[in-house]
């Protein structure tokens, strides 16, 4: 710049009509510290404005099928509910072959006479399986609407008639008796199995006693 060039350029400085001088260009390392600082903060807000939002709005349960309000009814529900397959019932087939009945097969029994037979009846084991040892049996009753229920227990093995209903605890053997009060042979009967827990009817299986044509008998849970 000339002298008087630059005497110029004073005179327009004090004269008010210059404008004035623009601020240093931003080095590269201060944009650069610039956009590291923004792309934290941008980290930051994602990973947070997730847990803000549901602190805000409660998130909603998961569908599992089953409505809280539900619950007690479907509980109080299940406490009373009749099924089958919960109590074991074990028979005895030939040569005492000894078997756990199943829902919808016949399952043949040893042959029994009340002259020749060592035993009081048909023999039926009722007891908890181990698969549902949670289940409480406090007490397991039996109804039959033909025939009667006879105990036969040691030490003495005295035969005592029962009638048609019976209390009896988880494991123990009860017989059926297959002749009516005049000693005729009963073609069917009908033995429901009651479990309770507490005073609570809990649960409840049918097992039919059918006669066949060759005079021997089957035991069915029924499904």
């Amino acid at each position: 710049m000339k002298k008087d060039d630059y005497n110029d350029f004073t005179d327009l400085n004090e004269s008010g009509y210059t404008k004035e001088p623009q601020g240093e260009p931003m080095s590269i390392r201060t944009r650069l510290v610039m956009g590291v600082a923004a792309a934290v903060l941008i980290c930051v807000l994602g990973l947070t404005l997730p847990m803000l939002l549901n602190a805000i709005s409660p998130a909603v349960p998961a569908e599992t099928g089953l409505h809280t309000d539900d619950a007690p009814s479907v509980v109080t529900t299940a406490a009373h509910a009749s099924t089958t397959g919960i109590l074991a019932v074990t028979a005895y087939g030939a040569q005492w072959e000894e078997t756990v009945l199943q829902p919808g097969e016949a399952f043949t029994l040893n042959e029994y006479s009340s002259a020749q037979s060592d035993v009081p009846g048909f023999p039926f084991v009722i007891s908890v399986p181990k698969s549902n040892a949670g289940i409480n049996a406090d007490a397991i009753r039996i109804d039959v609407d033909t025939g009667s229920i006879i105990t036969w227990e040691p030490p003495d093995y005295t035969v005592k008639e029962r009638g048609k209903t019976y209390i009896l605890s988880n494991g123990d053997t009860i017989y059926w008796s297959p002749l009516d009060k005049q000693g005729a042979a009963i073609r069917r009967c009908e033995m429901i199995v009651t479990g309770y827990t507490g005073n609570d009817e809990a649960y409840t299986q049918k097992i039919i006693i059918r006669q066949t044509e060759d005079f021997q008998y089957t035991a069915e849970l029924s499904k």
